[in-house]
């Protein structure tokens, strides 16, 4: 199944799920309506989720229409209380205005707004375990980015991590302590720490 949205979080969440399972000839859980009474549900009804969506795919947009991302999961589950979004088995592949696009996949995973420094809030896309961020490049070009924690902003196209990260290309290997990317120049920013330095490996045809 497949909606598209403007955004993934909150209310618009919530009408994006909606229609997938009415497409889908689905219906939500009856404890949904009795949610809105909250104070009056048992602790176990509470802890459940709002929403909740398996094999889905949901593809957001840009306001002007271009599409922003593609994100698919074995699981969806959004809870209202926490304007949480939590993912299992995520695929996300995210579409920057310049035509480039990154896959990035993980374990699990959760979306929530956070407010930034001018105090409007932004999307943010937590990713956990076996994480890899891959550009979609031709070939013999290759950029993939192995680490255990990444942080994805999808509106201003960019990820970080301060876990160690593995980067293969198709000239070499490269690992660090940290790694900051800007997703639309496709340009990576290394750290290094007092236990990992930032160190190369080139593949030896690259001599020739």
């Amino acid at each position: 199944m497949a909606v598209s949205k403007p955004s993934l979080t909150a209310a618009a969440l919530a009408g994006a799920i909606l229609a997938a399972i009415y497409l889908a000839g689905a219906w939500p859980n009856a404890d949904s309506e009795a949610a809105d009474a909250g104070q009056d549900l048992p602790q176990e009804l509470r802890d459940e989720p709002d929403l909740y969506l398996q094999n889905a795919t949901i593809n957001q947009h840009h306001l002007d229409g271009a599409l922003k991302y593609e994100l698919a999961a074995q699981t969806i589950t959004h809870f209202d209380d926490q304007a949480l979004t939590r993912l299992l088995d995520p695929r996300l592949v995210l579409h920057t205005l310049e035509g480039r696009s990154w896959e990035v996949t993980a374990d699990r995973g959760y979306i929530r707004d956070q407010p930034t420094a001018t105090g409007e809030l932004e999307e943010v896309v937590f990713l956990r375990n076996n994480v890899e961020l891959r550009a979609q490049l031709p070939p013999p070009q290759l950029l993939n980015i192995a680490t255990s924690v990444l942080y994805l902003y999808p509106d201003r196209q960019f990820a970080e991590t301060t876990e160690d990260v593995s980067i293969d290309t198709h000239t070499g290997r490269t690992k660090a302590a940290a790694m900051s990317s800007d997703l639309v120049t496709g340009v990576v920013k290394l750290q290094s720490d007092t236990h990992q330095r930032v160190k190369t490996i080139v593949l030896p045809d690259q001599f020739k």
